[in-house]
């Protein structure tokens, strides 16, 4: 049997590693190739190795008169004799445009024992010598007389234009069939604010610059992974990830401790509020204490953990066989839905990204992403959608970008499909969850959207007294206190500066900067921040202290929790009573509670006496409006009401057993909450408050004259 060429390494007995586009293989044609070949070739290269096992890397063809240098990577695990096959009738067709003498492959460890070889071999002991190359190294001998091979620039620009023609008919492929449109899009510089946060926490970190070596290795030392709210980064020491690090305001890195060595798949999320987070390492998801830096095993896995991420403040991981939404309030973590999420392939590259406020997953895999949404305790997949060359995505400015490092795509249609899935969920729970109140003397009325405080008066008066460069951090749930960061130069680079600012329902602004904190002997590092509606106290969560502002005189008072534990979530009534939650869901000995303190009762040296502590199982947030305290928890009463009477003591106004996944007051004082059904408000709320107070009051009066 005869062949139309040699080909030395067709089906090599072994080879050498080159899965990362190191394969190469060596050309020699009859002749050097005409314009119009070379654009042929061009297409033909570009075409054949679109799918299938092998893929053209983006090293450019190396050239020296007749020959030419190639190279290719490995797009399946495990895909390397499907490549041989693939690149024999790649050259077999490009034979028949562009006559070849013979064909080197670089890699191969020992000749081939396949037919193809041995008649190779046969013709001629080993293949015609051939040009030098930039690295040297070449696998046969060098034929003095031709010159270094190096890339022709018109056969690139030709394989650039075959590439996006090719990318632009697979978009348009794929647009047709998934139900979501990707669109080109711009990869987004970083904005001034935040190029200016990354450059000071890359200079706190101490981060290689440039971060990657020639060989697109990490260079040894802290790389950043997350900045706001907390700096952390991986240490890195001959490209393997040993450690993840939080960087707090001391500058000082701090180890996240995990049960198992990281490595370059451990995954790692923040909770919105900066307090906790979690870590996914191995069969583990660690959860992670922000303020202590313990960590504890809050749930195993069968299989490896991919990503991690949080829907609201439930727990979202993905494995190697499905995705996991996990409820942590509980002592043991309790799965509440799941989804099959198993991907082809193997385990490397599979990537889970948490979007549009923490409604939808997107599960990312070698060009392919399964969207799922959640809502009203349910997880279903939207859509799935492939992308020829994108490996990752990211959301900016609320837009899903999937991007290859070099481009990016926007995924459009994702909020029509989530919006079509959860308002008919909404609206079938809607009318389930009205009947069932209608009876209350505490009652749930339908409502189309929860409130939205507008904050643009408040954030121009605040903006008019500060720098264009401060960066607000938090709201107050009143919209009428913030605290911001602002940022200055020292010693040639730039350092926050915390700063409390609180706008007055009466036009004054009050601010409290560091000085004022360190005064009160409170850390000038700055958590939450809330106010009351009118602006008259304010209250500021400094670590496991909190201060209190009075705002017509500036005074700050401070309150230290008894156990010394940092508030969960905190907030002011109209009077001064700070109402905090400490909720631990980790913590088995100490139960989540309320607590309140009135400004009344602080002694000389500003630290307060508790009035009233009250235990509320598998409490998690509290809202604060007037008297009124709403705690949202996971148990088996969901929403609990109570109201704070003058002398700081907890008065229970009732409850509802919905699922409530969120609650807010508007400026009027009216509750509503988001329930699977859609928002509702606690219709009868002022009136059963105003009567269990004028009752507590009674009893109060009662009991002091009994006493006298």
């Amino acid at each position: 049997m005869s062949y139309a060429f040699r080909f030395y390494g067709c089906e090599p007995s072994d080879w050498f590693e080159g899965a990362n586009d190191g394969h190469h293989y060596e050309v020699a044609f009859a002749k050097p190739p005409t314009a119009t070949q070379l654009e042929r070739l061009a297409t033909a290269f570009e075409t054949a190795f679109a799918t299938g096992p092998a893929r053209a890397a983006r090293a450019p063809w190396l050239w020296s008169g007749r020959v030419a240098r190639f190279s290719l990577g490995e797009r399946w695990s495990r895909g390397t004799r499907g490549m041989f096959r693939q690149v024999a009738s790649f050259l077999t067709s490009l034979h028949g445009m562009c006559p070849i003498e013979d064909v080197l492959f670089w890699g191969r460890r020992e000749a081939g024992t396949g037919a193809w070889d041995q008649w190779s071999e046969a013709q001629r002991p080993g293949p015609i010598p051939g040009p030098p190359y930039p690295e040297g190294g070449a696998r046969r001998p060098v034929d003095p007389s031709l010159l270094e091979a190096a890339p022709l620039d018109e056969f690139e620009a030709l394989r650039e234009a075959a590439r996006r023609a090719i990318l632009a008919q697979r978009i348009a492929s794929s647009n047709a069939k998934s139900g979501v449109e990707l669109a080109a899009a711009a990869i987004l510089d970083r904005t001034p604010r935040q190029q200016a946060l990354h450059t000071a926490a890359a200079l706190r970190v101490g981060q290689p610059e440039p971060p990657r070596d020639a060989d697109h290795r990490r260079r040894n030392g802290y790389h950043l992974r997350t900045i706001e709210p907390h700096i952390i980064a991986g240490r890195y020491d001959d490209n393997s990830l040993q450690g993840l690090f939080l960087f707090g305001g001391d500058g000082r890195p701090r180890a996240i401790e995990t049960p198992e060595p990281v490595n370059f798949s451990t995954s790692l999320a923040l909770h919105e509020g900066g307090r906790a987070g979690i870590v996914g390492v191995g069969k583990d998801v660690v959860a992670l204490d922000v303020e202590t830096m313990a960590t504890k095993v809050a749930w195993s896995a069968e299989t490896s953990v991919h990503g991690v991420g949080y829907f609201g403040d439930l727990w979202v991981v993905l494995t190697r066989v499905g995705l996991f939404v996990l409820d942590m309030a509980c002592e043991r973590a309790k799965v509440v839905a799941q989804a099959k999420a198993k991907l082809p392939g193997g385990s490397t590259g599979r990537q889970l990204i948490v979007v549009r406020r923490g409604t939808v997953a997107v599960v990312i895999e070698k060009g392919r992403f399964l969207v799922y949404g959640w809502a009203s305790g349910k997880l279903k997949k939207l859509v799935v959608f492939k992308h020829p060359t994108a490996w990752k995505a990211e959301e900016s400015d609320g837009r899903l970008l999937v991007s290859d490092g070099r481009e990016a795509w926007e995924v459009r249609g994702i909020d029509e499909l989530y919006e079509a899935w959860a308002g008919a969920l909404a609206a079938e729970a809607a009318r389930a969850t009205t009947a069932r109140h209608t009876r209350a003397k505490l009652t749930l009325e339908s409502r189309a959207s929860m409130p939205v405080v507008s904050m643009d008066s408040v954030d121009r008066r605040l903006r008019d007294r500060f720098p264009e460069e401060a960066h607000f951090v938090s709201a107050g749930g009143t919209s009428v206190g913030h605290a911001c960061v602002r940022w200055e130069e020292l010693g040639g680079s730039q350092r926050p500066v915390s700063v409390l600012a609180f706008a007055r329902s009466d036009g004054d602004v009050v601010v409290v900067d560091e000085v004022a904190l360190a005064e009160a002997g409170l850390s000038t590092t700055l958590g939450k921040v809330t106010c009351t509606r009118d602006g008259s106290y304010g209250a500021i969560d400094a670590g496991k202290q909190m201060a209190i502002i009075h705002t017509p005189s500036g005074q700050l008072y401070r309150y230290k929790s008894p156990r010394h534990h940092q508030p969960q979530a905190f907030g002011v009534t109209d009077d001064g009573t700070l109402v905090v939650l400490h909720a631990l869901p980790w913590a088995k000995k100490d139960k989540p509670h309320l607590e309140t303190a009135r400004l009344s009762g602080s002694t000389a040296d500003g630290a307060w006496p508790q009035s009233d502590v009250l235990v509320i199982p598998r409490a998690q947030s509290i809202r604060v409006h007037g008297r009124v305290v709403a705690v949202l928890t996971s148990a088996a009463t969901r929403l609990a009401l109570f109201a704070v009477d003058p002398d700081g003591r907890l008065v229970k106004l009732g409850g509802f057993k919905e699922r409530v996944t969120d609650a807010a007051f508007d400026a009027d004082g009216r509750l509503f909450v988001s329930v699977p059904g859609g928002a509702f408000e606690v219709a009868g709320l002022a009136q059963v408050a105003q009567a269990k107070l004028d009752a507590a009051r009674r009893r109060s009066a009662k009991n002091r004259k009994g006493g006298g």
